[in-house]
């Protein structure tokens, strides 16, 4: 499986969320959402979730949801 950042939002000084793009030979597998960190003993991702392609609009739908 190969990711692709597409957007990458700060959530304090020592950790950002970021947004990728999975694909799977080449198809569209879904979107992972991870943590990266840096402190003084480890630079990295951390907690990671893969959202399959099939339930994208579904959780987008709740999101939407939220702002409302």
């Amino acid at each position: 499986m190969e990711f692709k950042e597409i957007k990458r939002i700060k959530l304090t000084d020592k950790a950002d969320l970021v947004i990728s793009k999975a694909t799977d030979k080449g198809e569209f597998a879904g979107v992972t959402i991870c943590r990266y960190i840096t402190t003084e003993k480890y630079t990295g991702f951390t907690k990671a979730t893969l959202i399959p392609a099939a339930n994208i609009k579904e959780i987008a739908a709740e999101l939407t949801k939220l702002g409302s």
